[in-house]
């Protein structure tokens, strides 16, 4: 196309290029036979003013010898860029001169009754028949090249047509190319999109697309990136099965089995047998709680946590949490402080309760023996904003930002108290499933206080 166009331009510029030289070719011509016709009628009127003597034809004809070298001049302008004709122009116009001279000086000798000199009458008409001749070659040369131009024109005029044609089928063929190109390309794309949705809703894929373009080895890719996927999602689900039912199941007989031995079911212990079974038991009991964390988020982020949400008050929610842990705030002599507020929420209550037990939890744990543990609320239109601070060493600013991620901890945290690092993470994704955030606001040496929003009914 690019082609096409460059050489249609070019035809273009060579079809005015005719055109602009038929143009001059005409007036070379018109000029040339302007020149032509006042050196006859100069003649014509010396000849009447030498028979006619009288103030009109010496008028008449001293215009004429005015024009002559005028339209010389206009003449030699339009040949300038023309050696041979410049050349013959100028000698023209050094003959006119002569030519001219010889008339003034006849003119002055008629004007004083003098008689007209005959061999100068017979010389400028030779002059004068030099200088027609002269021009007329130059007319005629003319002619014949402007004869060449109609021909020229025309067949440029039918190059043009003829590339314009193809230029309009090149262009109809491109947007048709294009056109199935595109189709093509969005039938693969949405091939590609439909594949997508399908992974995502876990829906067989269509087969994968053929060729070697960018498309087809994205979808290659993403099929591949599928498979390992679901490879991956079932040896993960494959590891949980195996620790809900080869590893819980185990451990709780195991515990009950403790539990038992510890209370003297099957006889007496010494005082150190007793003590290493209790801390048994203390250690399954805790890999217990590990698995169920782990089998909680598992279950959250599969998306199979199921919310029944339902307006609730929320101060009894408060006061089933504080109930539950009451005996491990007893044992520190912690007192627990409620608010007094009529809010209603719109959650889960079973959710609800287990974020407020993992949090009071660990205020508790990281709370000094006979400090207050204060529940705050704030409400507004949209949600209501709980809180919990206690007085216990606080949270460092760096590890603010980690105590929400699973199995991290502060280090104060990670010194004075045995946890698994997953109670903070399983609180934040219950909260973000209700549409809720939650946060934590420290200082170290000064206490903490966790706060969590839920929307308000």
């Amino acid at each position: 196309m690019l082609c096409l166009l460059a050489t249609l331009i070019f035809v273009q510029g060579d079809a005015r290029r005719v055109a602009r030289q038929a143009e001059e070719t005409k007036v070379l011509i018109d000029q040339t036979t302007r020149v032509v016709d006042v050196l006859y009628d100069v003649g014509y009127a010396f000849l009447i003013y030498n028979a006619h003597t009288s103030r009109h034809f010496e008028r008449k004809l001293e215009k004429l010898l005015i024009a002559v070298p005028t339209e010389i001049r206009k003449l030699e302008y339009l040949v300038r860029d023309r050696p041979l004709y410049a050349q013959t122009v100028k000698d023209i116009e050094e003959v006119a001169k002569d030519a001219l001279l010889h008339i003034d000086i006849n003119r002055h000798n008629i004007e004083g009754g003098g008689p007209l000199d005959l061999g100068d009458a017979l010389v400028m008409q030779d002059e004068l028949d030099d200088m027609v001749k002269s021009l007329g070659g130059i007319i005629a040369s003319e002619q014949a090249t402007q004869l060449k131009f109609p021909e020229e024109a025309a067949r440029l005029q039918t190059l043009t047509r003829f590339l314009m044609i193809v230029l309009i089928g090149t262009i109809a063929i491109t947007l048709a190319v294009v056109l199935w190109f595109a189709h093509g390309t969005q039938k693969r794309l949405a091939s590609l999109m439909r594949n997508i949705d399908n992974f995502g809703k876990q829906e067989p894929l269509s087969p994968t697309l053929t060729g070697k373009d960018e498309i087809a080895q994205i979808d290659k890719a993403f099929h591949e990136m599928a498979e390992a996927l679901t490879l991956a999602s079932r040896q993960k689900q494959e590891f949980v099965d195996m620790i809900s039912h080869d590893l819980r199941t185990p451990l709780s007989a195991v515990q009950v089995a403790l539990s038992l031995a510890s209370s003297g079911q099957w006889g007496q212990l010494s005082e150190q047998g007793q003590q290493r079974v209790i801390n048994a038991e203390e250690n399954i009991r805790r890999s217990i709680g590990l698995i169920n964390n782990l089998l909680e988020i598992e279950k959250i982020q599969s998306g199979n946590l199921e919310l029944h949400l339902r307006k609730h008050e929320l101060l009894p929610i408060l006061e089933i949490a504080v109930a539950s842990l009451s005996q491990l705030a007893e044992r520190k002599n912690i007192k627990v402080a409620l608010p007094d507020t009529e809010a209603s929420v719109n959650v889960d209550e079973g959710r609800m309760s287990q974020v407020l037990a993992n949090l009071l939890g660990n205020a508790i744990k990281f709370a000094p023996p006979g400090s207050e543990i204060k529940f705050g609320v704030e409400e507004n239109t949209d949600f209501t904003k709980i809180k919990i601070t206690d007085q216990g060493p606080g949270i460092a600013p760096d590890d603010q930002t980690l105590v929400f991620e699973r199995f991290k901890q502060s280090g104060d945290q990670k010194s004075k108290t045995k946890g698994t690092g997953l109670g903070l993470a399983i609180c934040r994704m219950i909260v973000e499933a209700h549409g809720g955030s939650i946060g934590v606001e420290s200082e170290e040496g000064k206490g903490s206080t966790f706060w969590f929003s839920v929307p308000s009914a």
